[in-house]
């Protein structure tokens, strides 16, 4: 538990504060509707300045962090396409399209962690001392076996997460409708 991790979290909970809000404004009419939109701006302001923060406290916690983007340039779309949803975001909220504000909302939540795994692949954990001892997705790893029964166990599951959640979305499809109680 550092600083940098403190703001990791803050930012994650902003964030999918902000995503919450565009989902509201997308599910929802009149007041709540209204308030959501609000919501959003406010929530999008936050996460604006907690993703500048981040960027900038990255390379003073992480001074590697860009390593992987230099190596490997292609890598630098991930960032453009956060700063491309964080832009869509009011671009689509103060236009009343609520669910493409929504989906540039899944957009940023997506990139955010693609763009965080690019900088810290392989290392998922840097060893406190200069020891080398570094937690990477090498020495993280259970056996090939191990990998591969997951690998079923989480097919089979997913399959059915899948499915339920289709059903769930087929069910609560539409807006919400406000049946005056």
């Amino acid at each position: 538990l550092n600083p940098f991790s403190i703001l990791a979290g803050v930012l994650s909970v902003v964030a999918l504060c902000l995503h919450g809000t565009t989902f509201l404004a997308m599910k929802t009419e009149d007041a709540l509707q209204q308030r959501a939109r609000t919501l959003t701006m406010g929530f999008w302001i936050g996460t604006l300045a907690l993703i500048i923060a981040f960027v900038v406290s990255s390379f003073f916690a992480r001074p590697d962090f860009a390593a992987n983007y230099a190596r490997y340039p292609i890598l630098i779309v991930l960032p453009l396409l956060v700063i491309a949803s964080l832009a869509a975001i009011p671009f689509f909220a103060r236009r009343k399209q609520d669910g493409k504000a929504f989906g540039a909302s899944c957009a940023l939540i997506i990139t955010l962690l693609g763009s965080a795994a690019a900088g810290l692949f392989p290392r998922l954990l840097p060893a406190l001392a200069k020891t080398g001892a570094d937690l990477t997705i090498y020495n993280a790893a259970s056996s090939h076996h191990s990998l591969v029964m997951a690998l079923v166990m989480n097919l089979i599951g997913l399959s059915a997460v899948v499915c339920y959640t289709y059903y769930v979305y087929k069910v609560w499809s539409g807006k919400v409708q406000n049946l005056g109680y």
